[in-house]
């Protein structure tokens, strides 16, 4: 089966400069794209002063994403904000692990449990700090969450924004968990969106029994958030 997944920091649905919205034109874009599950960082959930808005989640969802799970990191601009994770495979369970250091900078990870064939998958989203001894940190957080959570079996997908410029993290990540990537993922770069140089957005594998995994970064999507979706697409054994 061939399943075709993106991770995307929507930046609020802005554009790269943060001060026009241009979600209808990204939801647009998403929509011809037609993937499978989406991993989505800094996507806006409920306006906590006047409910009757649309949620961001909702109005991307719609009817080609029948399961979404979400995780608030925190509140912007009286919306909450954070992860989401949509998929059109049911979503069986999730978690959410909270991978905050200070009061200043409110990260977590959501993990969906997503039933493919006969075969269950952790799908981890996740966006980390700034700095790199906290991504450290981070990851060290997340990496135990899952042993004490999850089956070691369970095979897993971890994706988002990484913030990882130099690559120490995703080596760290490949070292300590056995977690893989492409070598050629750290030269595709999403950020900024107009120019990109730096590749902070990633994918990492373990135990995904697949082949023909290939990434790609299609640069039309440069007008919708001050990031670029990272695609990637692969064929998987849906059978035990």
């Amino acid at each position: 089966m061939l399943l075709k997944l993106v991770t995307y920091n929507l930046h609020k649905g802005k554009n790269i400069l943060g001060f026009k919205y241009c979600f209808k034109e990204l939801k647009k874009f998403l929509d011809r794209e037609e993937f499978d599950i989406g991993f989505f960082q800094e996507i806006l959930g409920e306006n906590i002063t006047d409910p009757s808005i649309p949620k961001q989640i909702e109005s991307l969802a719609d009817e080609k994403w029948t399961t979404y799970s979400f995780a608030k990191n925190s509140i912007v601009s009286n919306h909450e904000h954070g992860n989401l994770i949509l998929s059109k495979y049911p979503i069986l369970s999730f978690d959410i692990c909270d991978l905050s250091l200070s009061k200043l900078e409110k990260r977590s990870a959501l993990i969906a449990q997503i039933k493919i064939g006969e075969i269950s998958y952790n799908f981890i989203c996740t966006h980390l700090n700034l700095r790199q001894k906290d991504r450290y940190k981070q990851i060290d957080i997340l990496l135990e969450f899952i042993k004490d959570n999850y089956d070691e079996d369970t095979p897993t997908i971890l994706a988002g924004d990484i913030n990882d410029w130099n690559g120490n993290v995703s080596q760290y990540i490949r070292e300590k968990a056995g977690f893989f990537t492409l070598p050629e993922i750290e030269q595709l770069k999403t950020f900024p969106s107009l120019k990109p140089v730096l590749a902070l957005d990633r994918f990492f594998f373990h135990k995904v029994k697949m082949e023909g995994l290939s990434m790609r970064v299609p640069s039309d999507a440069k007008k919708y958030s001050d990031h670029l979706p990272l695609f990637c697409e692969f064929t998987i054994r849906t059978e035990q």
